[in-house]
């Protein structure tokens, strides 16, 4: 591993960090999730590749052990959504393909971010350690405005990070960039199907093609 990784699960081995730190050790032995650091386009400090369980970090963007732990927490937290770790807590992940429209992927999606933001969030609250966010202040305002249970008040943070997503903001770039990313590959799906039709005509004419000499 990494020796930033290294660092950051040092620097979450103190308090709340700790059930953080066992659910990255049951990603890694159980789903094969480990970390690679590679340079990211501008404005890309991490990311989660589900075909390849990669927790993708970039160090040249990510300022000592606590920027690296939160960056880490929240990639994890997508591993957990596809690995089904914590449900409830996290959320499900599911492939762009089961959508109907750009809008209901992009809503999956705005979803699945404030979960895991959510996730990190807490962990350094907990700790005495606020990450100092626009988003983070959202989730506070959400948690506040509402009485009951701690999953109650948690709920109500997300939903509150999840409005100021979709209403532009926050993080603005998310929501343009899941419906077009949507638009994109389901007019690629369309087109496959003619695309292995011509294909296979090409194909059939050649074989049929006698054979010079």
């Amino acid at each position: 591993m990494p020796r930033a990784y290294k660092a950051a699960v040092r620097f979450l081995s103190i308090g709340a960090g700790r059930k953080v730190v066992a659910e990255l050790k049951t990603l890694e032995t159980r789903h094969g999730v480990h970390v690679e650091e590679k340079k990211l386009g501008p404005g890309q400090r991490g990311g989660f590749e589900p075909s390849t369980n990669a927790l993708i970090l970039d160090p040249t963007k990510l300022h000592g052990s606590g920027d690296y732990a939160h960056a880490l927490v929240h990639e994890a937290t997508h591993a957990s959504q596809k690995h089904r770790l914590a449900p409830r807590r996290d959320g499900l992940f599911a492939p762009w393909e089961g959508f109907k429209s750009a809008s209901a992927y992009a809503d999956h999606q705005v979803e699945m971010e404030a979960r895991a933001e959510a996730r990190a969030i807490e962990t350094f609250n907990a700790r005495g350690r606020p990450l100092g966010t626009r988003l983070e202040y959202h989730f506070k305002m959400g948690y506040a405005s509402v009485e009951g249970s701690r999953a109650d008040k948690r709920e109500a943070g997300i939903q509150a990070m999840i409005k100021a997503i979709n209403d532009g903001l926050e993080w603005s770039y998310l929501r343009p960039s899941c419906e077009k990313f949507w638009t994109e590959a389901n007019e690629k799906r369309r087109r496959a199907p003619a695309l292995h039709f011509s294909r296979s005509l090409f194909e059939r004419s050649m074989a049929r093609r006698p054979l010079a000499g």
